[in-house]
């Protein structure tokens, strides 16, 4: 049994990059402006490194590529993309502080405006310059890494380069989904069921925000555990959150076959 059928849409509609966002998002600036002045402006701060932005360029060119050829075209920028890795900041974090300004490192809306808003409810959001949207670039390297191990059914990779990410953003919910994917493939079940249940009762508001996303990483561990009915719910509870959500639809489907006959 399968999930990955509509992996590469959701894989490429979360690594999308994001789009400037109300008044105090905007897109970052080149680096050698960091203390250039306008007559009446404070420059906007330098949120991305050259470096960074050469590794977000690579991005592009992997997503082109799944785009035309699926995921195998992964396979060909596996070094690059471990190159990039291993040039990760330590203190490379979702939330973090750039001078007096804030970004928020996710290209998902439905995740940046939730952290927008409670961080403008604190005395520190409120003093900050501007909260912005960036790219979450190693979090994407990470994330498309552990995929690449997955498809290839290298899945102790896979969990490696997803703890890697994880020490360091341990709320990266399709980082953190990649790896229940791999401990389930694996045939540790109860491990992916485990971590997809810490997910979804976590306070923490960016996985929160993707509770449908670990709905779907519960129901696919039940079905491989043959608890079809706890699966249903799960994938029930997921298009609750998301009606769009084709991925689900096609599992309920999947498990209505199997069980027509009990």
């Amino acid at each position: 049994m399968s999930v990955r059928p509509l992996a590469v849409i959701a894989l490429l509609a979360s690594l999308a990059l994001p789009a400037t966002v109300a008044a105090q998002t905007a897109a970052p600036r080149p680096f050698a402006s960091a203390t250039t002045r306008d007559s009446a402006q404070t420059a906007m701060p330098v949120l991305q490194s050259p470096q960074e932005l050469e590794e977000k360029k690579l991005l592009e060119r992997v997503m082109q590529d799944m785009q035309r050829s699926g995921p195998s075209a992964v396979r060909r920028h596996v070094p690059a993309l471990q190159a990039a890795f291993d040039r990760m900041p330590a203190d490379y974090t979702i939330v973090a502080h750039i001078g007096d300004a804030i970004v928020i490192r996710s290209a998902d809306m439905k995740v940046f405006l939730p952290l927008q808003l409670s961080l403008l409810a604190t005395d520190e959001g409120r003093k900050a310059s501007g909260i912005h949207a960036i790219e979450n670039t190693y979090g994407m390297v990470a994330q498309l890494l552990a995929f690449e191990a997955v498809e290839r059914q290298d899945y102790p990779a896979a969990i490696a380069y997803a703890d890697r990410l994880l020490g360091i953003q341990p709320n990266h919910p399709q980082v953190q989904a990649e790896r229940i994917v791999a401990y389930t493939k694996m045939g540790q079940c109860e491990t992916g069921l485990k971590l997809a249940g810490e997910a979804l009762v976590s306070e923490d508001l960016v996985l929160a925000m993707n509770r449908d996303l670990f709905l779907r990483r519960q129901g696919y561990c039940q079905i491989e555990l043959g608890r079809f009915d706890d699966a249903k719910a799960s994938y029930e509870a997921a298009l609750e959150l998301n009606p769009y959500d084709q991925l689900s639809r096609s599992q309920l489907t999947y498990i209505a076959q199997q069980t027509a006959n009990r």
